[in-house]
């Protein structure tokens, strides 16, 4: 029996499951609290951490508000244990003072 190649999809349902299970263990979060406050049963947000499943659109948008993050940090994969947006430093002007792209 033939082995199925991994896809961008099945790749990212992982990943999303990953991140997912990330957060709310980082948060000491259960199953049932979750999935209670995003309006799933524990057995379809477990499904979707294992990444056997996608969720909605309207699952996700309530996954991010329960954790209160945006959604594209749900989408977005960082390092582990960075959760929402990655900071990133300050663009300072050249010393002299141009602009860097002149109109």
């Amino acid at each position: 029996m033939p082995t199925e190649r991994p896809t961008r999809l099945t790749d990212g349902m992982v990943l999303l499951g990953v991140r997912l299970r990330e957060i709310r263990k980082e948060r000491e979060q259960r199953l049932e609290d979750v999935s209670a406050s995003a309006g799933l049963t524990v057995a379809h947000l477990s499904d979707i951490e294992r990444g056997t499943k996608l969720p909605s659109l309207p699952a996700l948008l309530a996954l991010a508000d329960h954790y209160d993050v945006l959604v594209t940090d749900l989408l977005t994969v960082y390092p582990f244990g960075a959760v929402g947006r990655p900071r990133t430093a300050a663009i300072k002007p050249p010393a002299d003072g141009r602009r860097r792209n002149p109109a």
